[in-house]
């Protein structure tokens, strides 16, 4: 796969499910025509997403490996394509990498736009910890950065009723639940394997941001 798992599953996913429009950068790809093709994508702000060789593969997933850079406008494209290039060559990612005997490979990188997003987080087709066939979801207010990144407490729904709400009234309510849980089945039948979701609402509106297999690695 040229543009590594994560792309690559954006692209065939994007045929069949609602993804924010984007494009992909090739590990190759010279950047002289980068900014044309973000005039074409019609945004003001994009993230700029890693996507290695090796990433997102069904036994090592290098999640929160490489870098994501969020809210980046026109100006910034360039820089944040090489941060992200180069990210793969980070301690982090290295120390990943040697632990598995394995290697990120070329970096790909993903343009995607940017949603305005009320509510976000991941999903879970089976439930992570103990591997049972639930659903486990995870949403916070606004961006989920702030998920990836420790810096809020999620609400946590598991099939079958259990929930975990981290305020006073919860982020989604029973017909976005329910919504959530739909698409992550439609996702799972799509690959059939167990996956791992982030997702996005935007105003009503449920957007897929990216989906990887589930892994213990």
């Amino acid at each position: 796969m040229t543009f590594g798992g994560k792309a690559d599953n954006l692209l065939k996913l994007s045929k069949d499910f609602r993804v924010p429009e984007f494009f992909i950068v090739a590990p190759e790809d010279a950047l002289v025509a980068v900014l044309d093709r973000f005039d074409e994508l019609g945004a003001e702000k994009v993230a700029v997403r890693s996507s290695a060789v090796n990433e997102d593969g069904r036994d090592a997933a290098w999640a929160g490996q490489l870098e994501t850079v969020l809210d980046v406008e026109r100006e910034g494209l360039i820089e944040a394509i090489e941060h992200c290039r180069e990210s793969a060559n980070s301690q982090r990612a290295q120390a990943y990498a040697k632990a598995r005997a394995t290697e990120s490979g070329n970096v790909a990188v993903i343009i995607q736009k940017m949603l305005e997003s009320r509510v976000s987080g991941v999903v879970f087709s089976r439930h992570p910890v103990t591997g049972e066939e639930k659903i486990v979801v995870e949403a916070v207010r606004g961006l989920g950065e702030q998920l990836v990144s420790g810096s809020v407490t999620p609400d946590t729904y598991i099939e079958g009723g259990e929930k975990y709400i981290s305020g006073s009234t919860p982020i989604l309510n029973e017909d976005e639940l329910s919504e959530v849980f739909q698409l992550t089945k439609q996702v799972e039948q799509f690959f059939e394997y167990p996956v791992d979701i982030e997702w996005a609402y935007e105003d009503k509106q449920l957007y897929l941001l990216q989906a990887r297999p589930i892994t213990t690695v």
